[in-house]
């Protein structure tokens, strides 16, 4: 793969610089980079356009932008027609490569993108003289292999929420082709423009169960309906099961969850609104119940007890995969 190594800055001029943020697929990938949007928007030197895929995901940046009192241009993204039928046909969203290449004269006249998403910097084509400069911006802040893939060298800039995530981008030898620098955890953010939300009307202890939707790593084709029932039949515990939005996009895998469970007044399953993805959960929580979600760390805001579910039988222990287990 061909790296890149950052050799140009935007220029000083009266000229407002035009920046893009692109955010696509997941919703819950807003908010490691819409913060970022809006706080670049206080500053009177950039126009900040956002780009998204979905009226859903439209509607949460607006909200957030609102709640930050700044203005920025919103625009719904679209693959080409002939993609677009098919993605109707087949119920199936449409995918990031198509919609990229599908609106690429839109990105070249920006100075900067902004994105969380791996896929931007490798799918924009620019002559190198008027490339934009590109920005990653993680969409989590998890160990596994997966965040650290060898095509974050085409990025120019990749920004780091700690020490930890640096050091292993240093070890992957990320940084010999490209720069960093830590930012903290934008997502925190939320917390100083987001009112709490009580789920809950009696004291007992809560957990949140987030199972991963990877098949390979999940804790819930092994016992997550048996976690589900523990729960329901607890006189001691609230559970709120709110997984990774992609493990119940199938309607199949709802089916096969007791209806029993919907209804009971302890138990609250949430599959993808807004709170799933927005820390309402993982702030109300007094207990963690995971396995492999990044969504441990944004629970760990406020340190408080953690349960992992080793259903794979995975040999953790010095594995730089599982470093939240440790």
């Amino acid at each position: 793969m061909t790296s890149r190594q950052p050799n140009h800055k935007i220029p000083e001029t009266n000229i407002k610089k035009r920046i893009a943020v692109i955010t696509l697929k997941s919703p819950a990938h807003l908010y490691h980079c819409v913060p970022i949007a809006c706080e670049l928007a206080k500053n009177q030197k950039f126009k900040v356009d956002i780009y998204t895929d979905t009226e859903q995901t439209a509607a949460l940046i607006k909200a957030l932008t609102e709640d930050y009192n700044v203005s920025c241009r919103i625009q719904i993204l679209h693959p080409a027609l002939g993609n677009r039928l098919l993605n109707t046909l087949t119920r199936h969203p449409a995918r990031a490569k198509h919609i990229i290449s599908h609106n690429q004269d839109k990105f070249r006249h920006y100075d900067c993108i902004i994105s969380p998403d791996f896929y931007t910097a490798p799918l924009i084509t620019t002559s190198e003289k008027n490339r934009p400069v590109h920005v990653f911006t993680f969409h989590g802040a998890g160990d596994r292999a997966y965040g650290f893939k060898q095509q974050l060298c085409l990025y120019d800039l990749i920004l780091v929420s700690g020490p930890m995530i640096k050091q292993r981008l240093g070890e992957e030898g990320i940084l010999d082709c490209t720069h960093s620098v830590e930012t903290g955890y934008p997502k925190f953010d939320l917390l100083h423009h987001t009112a709490p939300k009580k789920l809950f009307s009696n004291h007992r202890k809560t957990v949140i169960y987030a199972p991963h939707f990877q098949r390979k790593e999940t804790s819930w084709y092994d016992w997550g309906l048996e976690v589900l029932e523990y729960f329901y039949s607890s006189r001691k515990f609230n559970l709120i099961f709110a997984p990774h939005v992609l493990l119940m996009t199938k309607w199949r895998r709802r089916k096969s969850i007791p209806k029993r469970y919907y209804t009971s007044p302890h138990l609250h399953l949430d599959f993808g609104s807004s709170n799933s993805i927005d820390m309402t959960y993982t702030q109300q929580a007094d207990i963690y119940l995971g396995d492999v979600s990044s969504q441990v760390y944004e629970f760990l805001y406020h340190p408080r007890p953690c349960i992992f579910l080793n259903t794979k039988k995975v040999n953790w222990r010095h594995n730089p995969d599982f470093t939240h287990w440790q």
